[in-house]
């Protein structure tokens, strides 16, 4: 029977349904035989989102020092963090142990406090950046090549300033780029496209600029909703001869802003889709590809049976998860896990299973309450046991976190190791400090690492195009001072290549700033009712659409959405 709660942290109410306490005892486990029922959860679903997320630095990198070898590393804490940060060279090492670290449990005291006490000392990974090759300002991305400041990427060579992008070479400025992407520029949610610049939402499209929900064109500008087409301009077709005499120098910041801007306002005429699903069903939430039975879930890939789930894929079963699969199965209340199977209440821990309470373990089976472990099993709190006694200890353990309402929850959203607006947290749910005290996280005056050098470039100062050796050199060696926050931020060899490449005008906002611009396209990660907005003759009936769906474009919004027929028949 579903339940009504209150959220003990908004104090809004919220419904746990019947599939929810069905799923909560699937995943409740057994030790020392007796079964420990995963009580229904005490927070929210945007509130547990918002403690998980509080827990994801991304993008917030350091330079330090590593507390083993003293070398100058890359790391996502800074050199005063209360922790041990060590390189992933040194962590990986066996030169220390972490079972050093371990503490016998007190059944008087709290054991999220006992936990605490092991975070505090044992040495925390620099970065989550593995099998990648120059390409040390990376963070949960593996297997990248001569890449630089890329976040939750896989599988890219020479790629700047991206978030979440796959299998690519040579784009910059890009955020959920996927599979083949070639040489794009200031893209959002592309696949498979070569020479892309200033589009969202494309497609196996190429040499194309300003494109809005595009499939299978080249040569296109200024353009939404086509498919298979080549040659039009503000969607319409063109000869070849005309199409090329009308596109405008690009080189030019002066006309490419202008242009940027008569896109934004061109582009809203364009039809959207409800939600962006391809092969999936009986699913909802948004950026879903071969899913089925999957709820509220978001950027995910091959999932079934899902729920409160964003950025994963190979999964099956997991509910309330930040950033886990390939695979995993049955994750509950997790963030960060690579190819885990029964884990829950788990922060950043790859390959294991059975894993309760732990944060960032590694190749482990079958522990609880562990901190920084590596190739272990039958541990608590850091400390080795046999098996049965393992499994005595956690019933003891389990019944003393359900009597303190400890048992059944992640951990709290202050003893994430980082600062809340280090994270996504203040990306998603934004809060000022005083906000983020009063919910018990932390808060850090973030400050921009200095420039060592003497010239400041106002941007203003940019040329339009370079194109002299002179103007590069000068350039390379000064930094420009942002448009937006007035942080200086310098342009590195390798990115000047590529603007020189593709006639570019070098940027002149920060990096940041160019990522903030991007996120305003990721729609929030909450549903509302609503009824297509087609009133289009032929499409259906007479009148309006009567088809009603869920999506994450709520109804104060502008734009035109349509149920997945009427919009099928809105495309070029």
């Amino acid at each position: 029977m579903a339940i009504n709660k209150t959220c003990k942290q908004c104090k809004k109410g919220f419904v746990v349904l019947d599939d929810d306490l069905v799923y909560l005892d699937r995943i409740s486990p057994t030790f020392a035989g007796k079964k420990f029922s995963v009580p229904a959860p005490s927070l929210c679903t945007d509130c547990r989102m918002q403690r998980r997320v509080a827990w994801r630095n991304e993008r917030n990198l350091y330079k330090r020092k590593c507390d083993l070898c003293q070398e100058q590393i890359v790391a996502l804490y800074e050199q005063d963090s209360p922790f041990a940060v060590y390189c992933q060279k040194c962590f990986w090492s066996d030169k220390w142990n972490p079972l050093e670290f371990a503490k016998d449990y007190d059944p008087s005291r709290s054991f999220i406090e006992q936990i605490k006490e092991i975070q505090k000392k044992a040495p925390r990974l620099a970065l989550l950046n593995t099998f990648s090759e120059n390409s040390e300002f990376t963070n949960h991305s593996s297997k990248n090549k001569d890449c630089y400041l890329v976040f939750a990427s896989f599988d890219n060579e020479r790629v700047m300033y991206c978030r979440k992008t796959r299998n690519s070479k040579d784009i910059l400025d890009c955020t959920t780029c996927f599979y083949g992407s070639e040489l794009c520029y200031e893209c959002f949610l592309i696949e498979n496209c070569y020479s892309l610049k200033y589009s969202v939402n494309c497609k196996n499209c190429s040499n194309s600029n300003f494109l809005f929900d595009c499939l299978d064109c080249k040569d296109c500008y200024m353009c939404y909703g086509l498919r298979n087409k080549q040659y039009y301009f503000e969607n319409k077709q063109l000869s070849e001869e005309e199409y090329k005499r009308r596109i405008p120098n690009l080189g030019s910041r002066k006309i490419r802003d202008a242009e940027r801007k008569r896109f934004i306002e061109f582009s809203k005429d364009a039809v959207r889709k409800y939600a962006r699903f391809t092969n999936s069903e009986n699913s909802t939430g948004d950026d879903l590809i071969n899913c089925s039975r999957c709820v509220n879930c978001y950027d995910v890939e091959k999932a079934e049976d899902c729920k409160n789930f964003e950025h994963g894929e190979v999964l099956n079963w997991c509910v309330d998860c930040y950033g886990a699969g390939n695979p995993g199965e049955y994750l509950y209340e997790v963030h960060g896990i690579l190819d885990g199977h029964n884990c829950a209440f788990t922060h950043a821990s790859y390959h294991s299973s059975r894993v309760y309470y732990c944060d960032n373990c590694q190749n482990c089976q079958d522990i609880f309450g562990c901190v920084s472990l590596k190739k272990s099993q039958y541990a608590i709190l850091n400390k080795q046991y046999s098996r049965d006694e393992y499994e005595k200890k956690i019933a003891e353990i389990i019944e003393k976190m359900t009597q303190a309402g400890e048992w059944g929850e992640f951990f709290p959203i202050g003893m994430s190791p980082f600062a809340y607006n280090e994270t996504l947290a203040s990306e998603y749910f934004p809060l000022k400090k005083e906000g983020v005290e009063a919910i018990g996280a932390k808060w850090r005056d973030i400050t921009h690492e200095k420039i060592n050098i003497e010239t400041v470039i106002p941007h203003d100062d940019i040329s339009v195009y370079i194109d002299s050796k002179e103007e590069v050199e000068k350039l390379l060696a000064s930094a420009i001072k942002c448009s937006v926050t007035g942080i200086p931020f310098r342009i590195l060899p390798q990115e000047m290549v590529f603007y020189l490449k593709e006639k570019i005008p070098v940027p002149e906002i920060h990096y940041d700033a160019r990522h903030a611009e991007r996120q305003k396209y990721v729609n929030p990660r909450k549903l509302c009712k609503r009824q297509c907005m087609c009133e289009e003759q032929g499409h259906h009936h007479e009148g309006r659409c009567k088809v009603e769906f869920e999506t994450t474009y709520t109804p104060d919004r502008p734009e035109k959405v349509y149920c997945e027929r009427c919009y099928q028949k809105s495309v070029i």
